[in-house]
């Protein structure tokens, strides 16, 4: 409906309905909103911090935080999966997303954290000459 948000009321009201009684189906529930925390805040805070303790710290190569930041590249990739599919998962536009936006999501996050993985393993030395 297009207009300010008191015209639902009005309508429902003239229709002899509450708004209690409309249920809207862009309503997210619980889970699907803290999945969404999870693929948005969570892993990403994740995976920053575990690359930036890895650059600071100048962690071997093979290191527990290269298995965190793969961890989280999994998490917010399957999140998001799990969001489109059972949570009726939303993009920025808000718009139903699709496992097209899913399959774009998966590979920027897949490239971006291999280029962040590499500056941060370049940093710490670990591929410098």
């Amino acid at each position: 409906m297009v207009g300010p948000p008191f015209c639902g009321r009005i309508v429902a009201t003239a229709e002899d309905d509450t708004m209690e009684n409309q249920r809207s189906e862009t309503t997210p529930t619980p889970a699907g909103c803290l999945l969404r925390m999870v693929w948005m805040i969570v892993g990403n805070g994740a995976l920053y911090l575990s690359l930036v303790t890895l650059a600071v710290s100048r962690a071997p190569l093979p290191s527990y935080l290269d298995v965190i930041a793969g961890l989280a590249v999994v998490l917010m990739i399957g999140a998001r999966r799990v969001d489109i599919t059972h949570f009726q998962g939303r993009t920025v536009s808000d718009e139903q997303a699709t496992l097209a936006h899913w399959r774009r999501y998966s590979l920027s996050v897949t490239a971006i954290a291999a280029l962040a993985w590499l500056l941060a393993h370049y940093i710490a030395g670990n591929l410098s000459g």
